[in-house]
């Protein structure tokens, strides 16, 4: 089960690669440029900062309901 799963995930990235034209330097820089995005607005915010808007206190919350 989980070779197929990688299988289907790395198909669907691959055709998406294909889409935007291969893999190059432009691709390489957003894709980086995203993950920075990602680790600090949604990751550093909440834990250094204590300022998530998407908790009551700001800090980062793991629990449901």
């Amino acid at each position: 089960m989980k070779y197929r799963i990688i299988t289907i995930i790395s198909f669907i990235g691959s055709a998406v690669i294909s889409l935007l034209g291969g893999w190059d330097k432009s691709l390489q820089t957003l894709i980086i440029f995203m993950t920075i995005d990602w680790l600090t607005g949604g990751i550093l915010l909440p834990v250094v900062f204590q300022k998530s808007p998407k908790s009551q206190n700001g800090a980062l919350e793991s629990h449901a309901g």
